[in-house]
């Protein structure tokens, strides 16, 4: 879903900036877009690494840890026969 909305702003930003007539320029601002966005997959993943953890623990205060405890396996979860 991110490569998509990159690609797409870079091929909006691009052909915004440049006016093309033919298939071959609009084949031409696709490549452009495509290259911009493999030029900044490296910062994307980066993001995606730093905000993983802070999204969850958000959305865990948020659900109040329910999620968490109801998880098979969770230490206040074992049976006492086990």
């Amino acid at each position: 879903m991110l490569f998509v909305a990159t690609i797409a702003g870079f091929a909006i930003a691009i052909s915004a900036g440049i006016k093309t007539d033919s298939s071959s320029g609009t084949a031409g601002t696709l490549l452009a877009a495509w290259a911009a966005t493999k030029l900044t997959q490296p910062i994307r993943i980066g993001a995606t690494l730093a905000l993983t953890p802070l999204l969850s623990a958000v959305i865990t205060r948020i659900r109040g840890n329910s999620a968490e405890q109801n998880t098979p396996g969770y230490p206040d979860n074992f049976d006492e026969e086990e």
